[in-house]
């Protein structure tokens, strides 16, 4: 969700956000842009965004104080699917919002304001929020993963401390009467894999409480490659249940158990295992082979030539220098060996913090860390319609070149690896 505040003349329009910057939480983020520095600079934009990219539940509010003043915002409830309820205090420049600290929680109920939004049966799931962007607007958003949209209308509960609880009726914009259905397909145990991994779903975990049936899956993996250098936090895997409204169900960071909707039973299960782009030991299969070098016979720096892939891609040259002295490698803390830069060109099209790279040697296993990409990049206009970036990309490289070996420098194209389950609770033990 985008606000916007509006504009106060013809000039501030069209004037660019003088300072910008990122927000995050354990499931949000958002992008706050503001007009002027210091303390008289004032709110412009607010991007407010699910981290996982599933489509949730999402308001805008204003909130005011009885006088009529602008609700300042001062504490809100973040990333309620946990049973561990985290608050989080806006810091703020000026009246504009900068970053939520994280502070010890409370009870629901001593949250100055507070929203709720029906299970679709007789009770209430928390929404996080609300977070206020502008102190002196009284404009936020509030939001959560999981909403009931088999039904056309939704009610709200507002609580506000000291004051009576009010309920509203919203319009569900999320309101799809008949899901497409899924067949379960695994009953745990159950076993998926591929060539490089084997996952296994080895139990629900289901209990019956007084929210009803409540669940948490467990699965685990192990892999088939070993090569040397392999780490144990060359992977990383997260699982996520998503219902058959499509609802997203936040594992949380406590391992808590996920509350389904009132009649929801059948889930997808899905476990991805994100591959470290510093460590996992990467095959040239992974890759696209954008550079192809060799190493100096002399024990000089490597030197490398771009092939026609890393050409089509806008990179125009790759240089390499020697480390600098201040810096190690982050895991093994030895100094890097090697310093190399990708050098480009392009319309801006290009995502360059996702340009992750590996360097593909003749001995299995030799890289041991790479560190990057660090992005440096300008923009020219060019009469007001197109614009060119020159960028550069800063790496890092730590492994083990014999004199004279030859490598291949591969573009990332499969981050990670994801398995699927799709389970029935009621069928299930």
């Amino acid at each position: 969700m985008i606000h916007a505040k509006p504009p106060l003349g013809e000039a501030e329009k069209i004037a660019p956000p003088s300072y910008s910057h990122g927000l995050d939480t354990v499931f949000y983020r958002a992008w706050i842009e503001r007009q002027g520095a210091g303390q008289d600079g004032h709110f412009q934009r607010a991007t407010w965004s699910f981290s996982s990219g599933t489509p949730g539940l999402m308001l805008l509010v204003r909130a005011v104080e009885g006088s009529g003043a602008a609700y300042p915002g001062s504490v809100c409830s973040m990333d309620g699917d946990s049973k561990y309820h985290e608050w989080s205090e806006p810091v703020r420049i000026g009246s504009c919002i900068k970053e939520l600290d994280s502070m010890p929680a409370g009870s629901i109920e001593d949250l100055p304001l507070h929203f709720q939004i029906t299970d679709g049966g007789d009770g209430w799931r928390d929404m996080d929020g609300p977070v206020i962007f502008d102190s002196s607007e009284g404009v936020g958003i509030c939001s959560v993963h999981v909403f009931p949209r088999r039904i056309p209308e939704l009610k709200l509960r507002v609580m506000r401390k000291g004051w009576p609880t009010q309920i509203l009726t919203l319009k569900n914009p999320g309101y799809q009467p008949s899901a497409p259905p899924f067949v379960a397909n695994a009953k745990a145990p159950a076993v998926r894999f591929n060539e490089l991994f084997e996952v296994t779903l080895r139990t629900l975990d289901i209990r019956m409480d007084g929210k009803g049936k409540r669940f948490r899956p467990m699965l685990g993996h192990k892999s088939f490659i070993t090569p040397s250098g392999w780490r144990r936090n060359s992977v990383q895997s997260l699982t996520a249940a998503y219902d058959a409204t499509g609802n997203y169900y936040p594992a949380g960071r406590f391992m808590d158990r996920i509350t389904p909707l009132p009649g929801e039973h059948l889930f997808r299960l899905t476990y991805r295992l994100q591959k470290s782009m510093e460590l996992y030991p990467w095959r040239e299969s992974e890759t696209e082979i954008i550079a192809e070098g060799k190493a100096d016979a002399a024990g000089g720096l490597p030197t490398a030539s771009l092939n026609h892939r890393g050409r089509e891609l806008g990179l125009k040259r790759i240089e390499f220098l020697p480390p600098q002295r201040k810096d190690r490698s982050l895991y093994f803390n030895l100094p890097w060996n090697f310093r190399f830069t990708l050098h480009g060109k392009d319309d801006g099209s290009p995502e360059l913090d996702d340009m992750h790279v590996c360097i593909l040697t003749e001995t299995a296993g030799a890289q041991k860390e790479i560190n990057g990409p660090k992005t440096g990049s300008s923009v020219l206009k060019v009469l007001g319609l197109f614009q060119v970036r020159n960028y550069d990309l800063d790496y890092h490289w730590l492994g083990t070149l014999k004199p004279g070996e030859a490598f291949r420098v591969g573009l990332i194209k499969k981050k990670f690896e994801e398995f699927e389950f799709l389970v029935d609770l009621d069928a299930a033990k």
